[in-house]
């Protein structure tokens, strides 16, 4: 199988039901950054412990299904999957939380190599978020992601924060200039 199709040279490319459309489509752009969360994750799969590593394997997995879904793999188990896998990433997200000090201030971007990518890929679901907003108006039962993708991001800052704190980091603490 070649890697070059030449079907999208003019500008449109095909989803997995079959349905052409242009490649500035709302779909391509969220299904792009799907990708470019993906991606991220794996880079901080470098950084991690063995645990965290699995754990952000498995997220990983599940927002390429996410991927698959939104490009017209309308697999059942997706979506039902959804609210198990959101109350998955709350109890993630409480289980690292009470390994690492409460959070009284805001907090900048930063740290630990490890750290600092996670930061970067929170920025990268929240903005997967926005455009999430916008394709779940057209696509009615892709609103259930929506939950999904905001914890995510959640659990992406506690995941940072904790990587600082075991690597002896303190928070860097935001103040006003």
């Amino acid at each position: 199988m070649r890697i070059y199709t030449k079907k999208g040279d003019k500008g449109y490319s095909t989803l997995i039901e079959g349905k052409r459309l242009q490649k500035s489509h709302l779909v391509f752009e969220l299904l792009g950054i799907i990708d470019e969360l993906n991606s991220l994750l794996g880079i901080c799969t470098l950084y991690s412990d063995k645990k965290t590593k699995k754990l952000l394997k498995d997220i990983q997995d599940y927002i390429f299904s996410l991927g698959a879904y939104a490009s017209g793999f309308k697999n059942e188990v997706i979506l039902e999957s959804i609210e198990k896998e959101t109350k998955n990433l709350e109890y993630l997200i409480d289980t690292y939380s009470l390994k690492i000090p409460d959070l009284a201030n805001f907090i900048l971007p930063g740290g630990s190599e490890g750290a600092s990518f996670l930061h970067l890929s929170i920025f990268v679901c929240r903005r997967l978020e926005r455009v999430l907003v916008d394709y779940s108006k057209q696509n009615i039962e892709s609103r259930n992601l929506f939950k999904y993708i905001t914890r995510l991001s959640d659990l992406l800052f506690v995941l940072a924060r904790y990587d600082n704190y075991k690597h002896g980091i303190k928070d860097i603490i935001w103040k006003i200039r």
